[in-house]
């Protein structure tokens, strides 16, 4: 409660449109997550809430326990999602349609990597975000470079870049 209070008086409001729940803790029962999701949105803190980069699996049990208990439900999954990071669509897609929860997409540029800048015979160079992270979004870097290369064609037919 203290981070959405914080979170509030950042943003110079009274309520948050949504409150995105970040990752699961497996030493801590997701039911508290639940709850304390249905009391910010009970006392008007938050009008939404949703879930962010879980296992369908995961995902699942939360419903179940939302369900069961009786508390407010996630109306949108965070995800990865990318042309190089197309996992969400094997499992998650299907169970988010079923349960009507909308999927907000993150990194759809696989960290900038699909824009285009690098390629097998130009790497990130070193002070970059790619470059210094790492491949913080996993994903099979050679099949990767066939992807941009194939971006950079499309995308010279539409004087475009790979990016847009």
């Amino acid at each position: 409660m203290r981070e959405v209070e914080g979170s509030l008086r950042r943003l110079q409001t009274d309520y948050l449109d949504l409150y995105q729940v970040h990752g699961w803790i497996a030493t801590r029962p997701w039911k508290r997550p639940c709850e304390h999701s249905t009391t910010w949105c009970g006392t008007g803190k938050c009008a939404n809430i949703g879930l962010s980069n879980l296992m369908s699996w995961q995902a699942a049990t939360a419903v179940m326990l939302q369900e069961r208990l009786g508390l407010e439900k996630y109306v949108t999954a965070q995800m990865y999602y990318s042309l190089v990071g197309r996992e969400v669509e094997y499992e998650f897609q299907s169970f988010a349609e079923y349960h009507h929860i909308g999927i907000l997409v993150w990194s759809p540029l696989a960290g900038g990597f699909l824009a285009g800048k690098y390629s097998r015979n130009n790497p990130a160079p070193a002070g970059t975000r790619f470059a210094e992270a790492g491949q913080f979004v996993p994903f099979d870097k050679e099949k990767g470079y066939g992807i941009v290369d194939a971006l950079k064609g499309v995308a010279q037919r539409h004087d475009a870049s790979p990016a847009v």
